[in-house]
């Protein structure tokens, strides 16, 4: 590698990595011919795991020479006009075809909660009709600009907001990992796994990069626990939209208006934003009294903006500007 100062070699960080990727291209020859086929995929236990249609040249060339390269490579911003951070993953690896239906299985739950998010069993016949096959990696490299970056920390009288990183899933799980969360929060499934947080957190390495907004673990200075997050998203020019929860037995401390007005401050300050927004269901009415106490207005209601267990539902919709 030319540019070692943008090499990372931690293998926990490049496993981490593996989540921000959304495709990969698959290196594949036979016969003196070579490919190059971008595909949807899925990493478990050492494997990237892939489903194709059981025939064509793609896989009668695997089956000829089961050898394989990969790369992943995603352009996180582009700072001025003469850098670009970003950050990539080229790999070997050998494929093996999963033949028994319950391997498939297993392959395909890998994929797609890799690319979807989606727990949903498939049926055999579908299995049947899939090949599914996984490419154990023999050997993996990551580069990445800038390698490292200081994460904003916000400082309140009883609370910590700092980014998540590695080593904080077991408490993030701990603190969504109930059903209160999980209705007050458009996204956040119940119930919340470990597995759930790995991937979380490993989709929040770059967070604050560049101009990007992100997730702040909200931790509690007393106990030194993560007992909520909070977070702001950039969605045009000037504006920006927060969101934030709190894990029930915190609730009633004035965690959340402590949380949030500190975040607010620090679009306006930081970010230099002139309008910040956050919305929430009609039948959470105390997330509005912490948006109030904040400084926040109420504007109004948008009719079937969130969705929750695949139901549309109204946002009551709160800003501060200026």
């Amino acid at each position: 590698m030319r540019r070692t100062d943008r090499e990372i070699t931690d293998p926990g960080e490049i496993i981490g990595a593996l989540g921000r990727f959304k495709s990969c291209t698959l290196g594949i020859s036979a016969d003196g011919r070579m490919r190059l086929v971008p595909m949807c995929f899925g990493y478990s236990e050492e494997c990237l795991f892939f489903h194709s249609s059981p025939e064509g040249e793609k896989i009668d060339m695997l089956k000829r020479n089961p050898s394989v390269v990969f790369e992943m490579s995603r352009i996180i911003s582009v700072v001025g006009t003469d850098d670009i951070h970003y950050e990539s993953v080229i790999g070997e690896g050998e494929v093996e075809f999963l033949e028994a239906l319950e391997d498939k299985r297993l392959g395909m739950a890998v994929l797609l909660r890799s690319f979807s998010g989606s727990r949903q069993e498939v049926s055999d016949r579908s299995l049947e009709g899939t090949c599914v096959f996984r490419v154990r990696i023999t050997g993996m490299t990551m580069k990445r600009n800038p390698a490292v970056w200081e994460k904003p920390v916000l400082d309140t009288s009883r609370l910590i907001l700092r980014g998540l990183s590695k080593g904080d899933e077991e408490q993030l799980r701990a603190a969504a990992d109930h059903e209160p969360v999980a209705r007050g929060t458009a996204g956040l499934p119940h119930p919340y796994t470990l597995e759930d947080a790995v991937s979380f957190v490993s989709g929040r390495y770059n967070d604050f990069l560049g101009e990007k907004g992100g997730v702040f673990a909200v931790v509690e200075k007393e106990s030194g626990l993560i007992v909520g997050c909070a977070g702001i998203s950039p969605n045009r020019k000037g504006s920006a939209e927060i969101g934030y929860w709190i894990t029930p037995s915190r609730w009633n401390r004035g965690y959340c208006t402590e949380a949030v007005t500190s975040l607010i401050a620090f679009g306006r300050e930081v970010m230099g934003l002139h309008r910040i927004s956050a919305n929430h269901f009609p039948d959470n009415p105390a997330s509005g009294r912490v948006l109030e106490k904040a400084g926040m207005t109420r504007e109004g209601v948008l009719k079937g903006y969130l969705t929750r267990d695949g139901e549309h539902l109204d946002a009551v919709v709160w800003a501060v500007t200026g």
